[in-house]
């Protein structure tokens, strides 16, 4: 049983009329999050897991095809809930309307919860979306709503990352330095979450700062307890505490 994944794609209709052709348009996008954590295995970035497989459209055929500009597409840093396991990485995507409005109908997930962890994991990102326009106002946008951007205004996603599995203070930090080299994990997070201190360079792990950094979060935080919940079958499930 994994932790729990970002939840339903990101899904979007772009329309309008290209103003080089004359002709209208419409473009789609299907933008995924980050898988929950397994037991022995982080999650995976990026990818739908509850309904297909699907991954995002790539970035080059909405700009050969359409009025449409994608200035970043990146992996989302600390979108993924901490973990022994940690959750797979959510999505950052920007897109900027070129040369005539477009009109999208925009439909997310997890916008006002976050994906849960398990066995002590932590919760996933949740999404957010706002609006730039070409004049730097800034407009935050609900999961669900009808939008225009006109030229110049960006559109930008968060969407959410998958939840961790297990103590994060158990996690190998060999693996956590890792995280931090391929930027999926922040400084800041490596030792303030996963208590992991790395050498100034950045290139090792501080072996006795991170023995000394964990003891305290453990201090401070107190050991992960388990209760017992009867289930609406009769059986008992675990729930972190």
């Amino acid at each position: 049983m994994p932790a729990a994944s970002s939840g339903t794609l990101l899904v979007m209709a772009l329309g309008g009329r290209d103003p080089e052709t004359g002709h209208t348009f419409v473009a789609s996008e299907l933008a995924a999050g980050g898988m929950g954590a397994r037991p022995r295995k982080d999650g995976i970035d990026v990818i739908e897991t509850d309904v297909t497989n699907c991954m995002n459209i790539p970035v080059e055929s909405v700009e050969m095809s359409f009025p449409v500009r994608i200035p970043q597409a990146s992996l989302w840093t600390d979108s993924g809930g901490a973990g022994q396991s940690r959750g797979g990485l959510g999505l950052v995507k920007v897109f900027e309307a070129t040369t005539t409005d477009i009109m999208i109908s925009h439909r997310g997930e997890r916008f006002a919860s976050a994906p849960w962890g398990l066995h002590g994991g932590l919760p996933g990102r949740s999404a957010r979306a706002f609006i730039l326009r070409r004049d730097g106002r800034r407009e935050e946008l609900p999961s669900k709503q009808m939008i225009v951007l006109h030229p110049g205004d960006q559109l930008w996603e968060y969407i959410a990352g998958g939840a961790g599995y297990g103590d994060p203070l158990e996690r190998d930090p060999g693996q956590v330095l890792a995280d931090v080299q391929d930027r999926k994990v922040s400084l800041v997070s490596a030792r303030e979450t996963y208590g992991v201190v790395l050498t100034p360079e950045g290139d090792a792990v501080d072996e006795l700062g991170t023995k000394e950094c964990r003891e305290a979060l453990r201090g401070r935080r107190g050991p992960i307890t388990w209760t017992f919940d009867r289930g609406i079958d009769g059986r008992d499930e675990g729930n972190a505490r």
